[in-house]
Formats: C-alpha cells, structure tokens, sequence
C-alpha cells in the first residue's frame, strides 16, 4: 500500500482514497509518509458505503452503520486524514464526531435511486446536511444526455 502511495505522489495525485477499516497502522503509514515526502496528496478516509444497507454492514463489520462510521470517522481523524467519504445520511453524526474532516459524499442522485446504491440524497439535501463536497457518478454518466443533467444538479445548488 505504501508503495502504491509513493508512485500516486510521484505522479502528483491530488487526492487518494483508502479504506478507513484499513486500521490505524496503515492509515498512520500512509499519513506520515505524505508527511515525509512533502507531498500535497490528501488522503481521504472511506468509511461505508453508500451501497451497504444496515443487513450488509452488520453481516461484515458485526456493528451498525451509525456505530461503524462513527468509529471510523474518529480514526481517520486520530490518523490525521484531511477528509472522509460517507454517505449523507451520516453527514450530521460526522461533522458531530469529527469536527474539522472534510466530507466527500457520494451516493447523490436527483430522485430515489433505482440501482445498487442504498443510503442516497439529493445534491441540495446533502449540501444542507453539510456536505463539502458531492460525488454524482451514475445519474450523469448513465443519462441520455449528461451535460442536462450536470447543469440540473448545479441550478439546484445554486439556489
């Protein structure tokens, strides 16, 4: 893993996402050595996601997801990690347990989901939550016309 991090620094990779249940050893390897290489990388910590429903997340992490990305959160935040990817339904618990983490949501779609993605919001409910930033993948990539899509999701934020 740390090889794989020194090679995105040498390629000056803005951002690279790790699994926060990766566990403290990783995540304060990975942290330090951004730190010793004098890198601008920003490591973002992924805590559950957004296609585990309570079931899944129970059957894997033996923990509910409140609980698990709650810990999570704390970890990637004790390991110095900037930010943290989670779904916005734990928006508020985030910015609750861990003041200060940047927060990536994705899970974002403009009407109920109606694929494998389990906890999601609309762009404008996730902004309200708290969210620093969206990840909207599918609902653009998958439509008939993208840039109609993009330009609905920025008018709504715009508002």
């Amino acid at each position: 893993m740390n090889d794989a991090l020194k090679e995105c620094i040498k390629l000056d990779v803005d951002f690279l996402s790790v699994h926060a249940s990766s566990g403290r050893a990783a995540l304060s390897l990975l942290t330090n050595t951004v730190k010793e290489q004098k890198s601008n990388l920003n490591l973002v910590a992924i805590s559950v996601l957004t296609s585990f429903d309570e079931k899944t997340f129970l059957e894997v992490y033996n923990t509910d997801i409140k609980q698990g990305t709650s810990k999570l959160a704390t970890l990637a935040k004790d390991c110095n990690l900037p930010a943290i990817v989670c779904s916005p339904h734990e928006i508020e618990l985030v910015k609750a347990k861990t003041p200060g983490l940047f927060i990536i949501t994705p899970g974002i779609r403009l009407e109920e989901a109606k694929d494998d993605q389990k906890r999601v919001l609309t762009p404008l409910a996730a902004r309200r939550l708290g969210s620093d930033m969206i990840v909207v993948g599918r609902p653009i990539y998958k439509a008939s016309n993208p840039l109609e899509v993009a330009s609905k999701i920025l008018k709504e934020l715009s508002l």
